[in-house]
């Protein structure tokens, strides 16, 4: 049932009151179902019930503060609705609970970033580019050099954005004759 639950839900696309009825008895079925609870917290934020969503998110991370996944979907959500110092906290925590995921560290690094924490935001960046490969590393070692340019570290920065576009073939000329890579 639940399965088919799931199915409805993804089959819904745009129509968001189905798909949150399919989440919401999925959710009904399997209220310990950490994943569950986090897809029904982001079709809500999808369908624009932010209020309802903060509301799933936080009985979620209440009932599994052990769950990474959980935290990172809040966090995420946090960011999307300008919630800087919620996302960061809770990113905080995802990284303590995950810290050897790519994924975390990336949403960490922009939460710090967005915070202003940029030594903490180039860390992340830099740990998100050792988890990860391709196109996803070359972006994280891009926003490390933002966080270092942000802190007037220009050299590093620039260091950092060639190893970046190296890392993965980039379509960007522009960027690429900057750099001196052309």
């Amino acid at each position: 049932k639940i399965a088919q639950l799931v199915a409805e839900a993804a089959a819904a696309p745009g129509n968001h009151e189905a798909a949150l009825a399919a989440w919401r008895e999925a959710v009904a079925l399997a209220p310990a179902d950490v994943t569950l609870q986090v897809q029904l917290a982001r079709g809500l934020l999808e369908a624009g019930k932010s209020g309802e969503a903060r509301q799933v998110f936080a009985q979620t991370l209440a009932a599994s503060p052990e769950s990474a996944e959980a935290h990172l979907a809040a966090g995420q959500a946090y960011l999307q609705l300008g919630e800087v110092d919620q996302a960061f906290t809770v990113l905080s925590q995802a990284v303590e609970l995950a810290p050897h995921t790519a994924e975390v560290q990336a949403s960490f690094g922009q939460a710090a970033a967005k915070a202003g924490k940029f030594e903490a935001a180039h860390a992340a960046y830099l740990q998100a580019a050792d988890l990860d490969t391709g196109p996803k590393q070359a972006g994280a070692l891009l926003q490390a050099g933002e966080a270092l340019w942000a802190l007037n570290r220009r050299a590093a920065a620039v260091a950092l954005w060639q190893r970046g576009v190296r890392a993965h073939s980039h379509d960007d000329q522009g960027l690429r004759s900057r750099l001196g890579l052309a």
